[in-house]
């Protein structure tokens, strides 16, 4: 088996030590790894049918909201990226004022103390192999 063929580990987190192919130890560390956070993101769309005596109110169609999104990004001296993106809360909501919906809230926000929303992202660049996995 050559060293482009051997089997990668791709298992969740980053290990401080790698082997070769030939079994051989070889240390690894982080070149780079950020975080950041953003407490909101908000999207709301209107009708195009605004008339200039109108407040953009009357004319809300719908109302996206991402709140607390955070971004944890490493990448590790051998190649291998992983990238997590969490958010805490995500709400889609129909704001209508000129019809009555049963639906308003198209995606309510979660009701517990977690992320609503999990994004995790691993890459190995020894075979290009790629994890994405997301938790809802």
């Amino acid at each position: 088996m050559t060293a482009a063929s051997a089997p990668v580990d791709l298992t969740p987190g980053i290990a401080p030590v790698a082997k070769t192919a030939d079994g051989e130890v070889v240390s690894l560390w982080t070149t780079l790894e950020f975080a950041f956070t953003i407490t909101n993101v908000t999207l709301e769309l209107f009708d195009t049918m605004l008339a200039a005596t109108e407040t953009t109110q009357n004319n809300s169609v719908a109302k996206f909201s991402l709140n607390g999104i955070h971004v944890n990004w490493k990448y590790q001296s051998d190649q291998f990226m992983a990238l997590e993106i969490l958010f805490k809360a995500f709400q889609t909501i129909d704001t209508h004022t000129w019809k009555t919906t049963k639906f308003q809230e198209i995606i309510p926000v979660a009701d517990n103390d977690g992320d609503q929303l999990v994004l995790s992202y691993n890459q190995s660049a020894a075979n290009s192999n790629v994890i994405l996995v997301l938790n809802i």
